[in-house]
């Protein structure tokens, strides 16, 4: 480049020492064969003779990051939710290889179901149709990225799937009920008959609302927390 100028090959560029500062070279992309360049000065009299070097893009794979996931069996995700991609020379990602080492979930393209223990090679437009169904248990996934140049290392993960019957209230978790519940641990008679009747509406009606769906508490805890708790 000079000035700005991109120049053409096999072809002697004269500048002035002057506009010296004004000459660059740019390097392929990564990766790509090497560039012999030449070079010669003159002093006002005579050329020096042509002086060969070599100019050599490198290239640094990209990475990608990925995160274990614990869902509910059945659960679909975008393959593109479950990894980002970087290249460190900036380069475009043009592919990804994605790979299912168990049977309990599945790999989808464009709404077909992919095999185990095979490379699946997609384009970044082909993951954007791509999904994975998380089966029952845990399934190990590898992905990798494409620069165009280099693929990047294996990166694993997991994805395991619940039976939504499995779960469990969370330690310190309230029922989710409209004005709450503080008082646990009440029965009909202790602490007045419209207490008991909210003892007696929560018995009945809590459920649970998440992403599991509307399912009734099979469990409680309750706590009195007029006693002890409360002198503290």
């Amino acid at each position: 480049m000079v000035n700005g100028v991109a120049q053409a090959a096999n072809t002697e560029i004269d500048v002035s020492a002057a506009n010296l500062s004004q000459v660059s070279y740019v390097f392929g992309p990564g990766g790509s064969p090497s560039d012999t360049l030449w070079v010669k000065a003159n002093d006002g009299s005579m050329w020096s003779s042509w002086k060969s070097f070599t100019a050599t893009a490198t290239n640094q794979a990209p990475t990608v990051s990925v995160s274990n996931v614990t869902t509910v069996s059945g659960q679909v995700f975008a393959a593109s939710s479950l990894v980002s991609a970087t290249d460190a020379d900036g380069d475009t990602i043009t592919k990804y290889a994605l790979w299912d080492s168990n049977t309990n979930g599945r790999w989808n393209v464009n709404g077909v179901n992919q095999s185990v223990n095979t490379e699946i090679d997609v384009t970044p437009a082909q993951l954007a149709q791509t999904t994975y169904q998380a089966g029952s248990g845990t399934d190990q996934l590898w992905i990798r990225a494409y620069d165009g140049s280099a693929w990047g290392v294996w990166q694993p993960f997991n994805v395991t799937g619940e039976s939504p019957s499995s779960a469990t209230i969370a330690a310190g978790a309230h029922p989710g009920i409209d004005g709450g519940f503080e008082r646990r641990r009440d029965v009909p008679g202790q602490h007045g008959d419209a207490e008991a009747r909210q003892f007696r509406e929560l018995h009945r009606n809590c459920r649970r609302d998440d992403r599991f769906g509307h399912d009734r508490f099979r469990e409680y805890q309750f706590r009195d927390r007029s006693d002890a708790d409360l002198q503290r």
